[in-house]
């Protein structure tokens, strides 16, 4: 049975290269097929970090160089996958719960689907020149560390009927992104020019994967909209 590959290079807003590569795997039977892959959409990009939005259909294989440290996000619950990372060994199939996440640094990085579903994830590239704060993170009172390296520390919190609301304080610049129901985020707006357009501040956030940024050092309160649970994940840049 032969695989023939195709490449197709996509260009970023900001005149970088995005290399991508799907390849297509047919029913049983019916042989091996190769697609283009849908271009990733860049949400947003800033001069602190880049957002990726990433769909990977059902029984194909994505591969991405990422430049820069990234974090991926799970936005959908259930897929069946296998990754590998910067050209190692495909590790063993599992199902990503919603809103897990992945520390990886940069390098190219593949999701092979494997199962039926569609597979979703939100790529948070780091783009923050010389490092961040050394200083550990005030966020607590409800928020546990779901992953952590030299250039992420990344926070979980579920809004439940016990825990409606919460408040912390971010020891370098972050992100909030809503997984599940809906949130009110009330910090501090974005004064710095030099980061771009980014929503910060008092903002509502009602589907998952919208997200909102928050300036390091001031309170940050999230509080849960509605009957139902939330669920937010804060990438800090460090």
């Amino acid at each position: 049975m032969s695989i023939w590959f195709e490449h197709r290079m996509c260009r970023w807003k900001s005149g970088r290269w995005l290399a991508l590569m799907l390849i297509g795997v047919g029913a049983s039977g019916c042989g091996e097929q190769v697609i283009d892959a849908p271009p990733a959409k860049v949400a947003v990009e800033s001069s602190l970090f880049r957002i990726l939005d990433v769909n990977v259909p059902p029984r194909t294989t994505l591969k991405h160089a990422y430049k820069n440290p990234v974090v991926m996000v799970a936005m959908t619950d259930g897929a069946r996958i296998r990754m590998n990372t910067s050209g190692g060994d495909w590790a063993q199939e599992s199902s990503p719960a919603l809103g897990s996440v992945t520390v990886a640094e940069a390098g190219e990085h593949g999701v092979q689907n494997v199962g039926e579903r569609g597979f979703h994830l939100l790529a948070l590239e780091n783009l923050r020149q010389g490092g961040g704060s050394a200083a550990g993170s005030a966020a607590h009172n409800g928020m546990n560390l779901a992953g952590e390296s030299g250039s992420f520390r990344v926070y979980d919190a579920q809004l439940t009927d016990k825990k409606s609301q919460i408040h912390h304080v971010h020891a370098a610049p972050a992100v909030a992104i809503l997984i599940k129901g809906r949130m009110l985020s009330q910090g501090p707006e974005n004064k710095d020019k030099t980061i771009g357009e980014v929503p910060s501040g008092l903002k509502q956030l009602d589907q998952p994967g919208q997200w909102v940024f928050v300036p390091a050092g001031e309170p940050h309160y999230v509080v849960r909209l509605g009957a139902d649970s939330a669920h937010v994940i804060e990438v800090e840049l460090q």
